[in-house]
């Protein structure tokens, strides 16, 4: 796991060189089968993080590259398909149990039990403010199409739902794998606005960042940040303003 700021930012920077190959394949397919997906514009050169996210074209400039719909009413549909057979909205797609090599099966208040955990964690995960239906959707759509998509999950405190699920756009993520070939390193390089930055980490931003928040002027000012995730461990800090 990196240490320092600068470990972070070479690593970071090191994932972005090794993924170069991958965004030119990405920016081919979302020319003709996702416009509105992010331009794979590796925002990172050397060991530094640039200071703002570059803005994404609109899907109505993008898809001036697409002279038949084939590809992009595909990738809906295959996507459609993926979501009704995996994770259907109609069902409970998965269950609890508790893992024991001393005995074959639960009693019958620990299977109640799980069942109404169950119930609890599929209510609060199709609640209409968690976000997870818009964001498991875009989530399949990229993985049909890009071969890989990621979903945030945070928190929802001061907010409605008790759980938030947000798709994050696979061009601010960066991973490694172990020696097994699973993840276990996930970068993510992205931009707040001044005042989005206050809201996420309260006062624990720069006295320079909570100036530019107060100001009406400054307080939509883009500024470059990151966090490093490894396996669970979380570090994050924001840059420069």
């Amino acid at each position: 796991m990196a240490g320092t700021g600068d470990d972070v930012i070479n690593r970071l920077a090191s994932l972005a060189t090794n993924r170069l190959d991958y965004e030119w394949a990405w920016k081919q397919v979302a020319r003709v089968a996702a416009p509105d997906a992010g331009d794979f514009s590796t925002r990172i050169s050397g060991a530094s993080v640039s200071s703002g996210k570059f803005l994404m074209a609109t899907a109505a400039r993008r898809s001036k590259d697409i002279y038949d719909s084939t590809a992009v009413t595909a990738v809906d549909r295959l996507a459609s398909g993926l979501e009704a057979l995996i994770i259907p909205q109609s069902e409970y797609w998965h269950s609890f149990e508790i893992l024991s090599l001393s005995r074959e099966e639960a009693t019958y208040r620990e299977k109640l039990w799980m069942q109404r955990l169950r119930n609890l964690v599929f209510k609060v995960r199709y609640d209409a403010d968690s976000g997870w239906i818009a964001g498991s959707q875009t989530c399949f759509r990229r993985l049909v199409a890009f071969g890989n998509a990621f979903m945030w999950v945070e928190d929802g405190v001061g907010r409605k739902s008790l759980v938030r699920y947000r798709y994050i756009p696979l061009d601010e993520c960066f991973v490694d794998e172990d020696h097994l070939g699973q993840i276990d390193t996930f970068y993510r390089d992205y931009s707040l606005t001044a005042r989005q930055a206050v809201q996420k980490f309260g006062n624990k931003v720069s006295e320079i960042i909570q100036k530019c928040a107060e100001n009406p002027k400054e307080q939509d000012r883009r500024l470059g940040s990151f966090s490093a995730y490894s396996r669970g461990v979380t570090s994050g800090s924001l840059q420069r303003a």
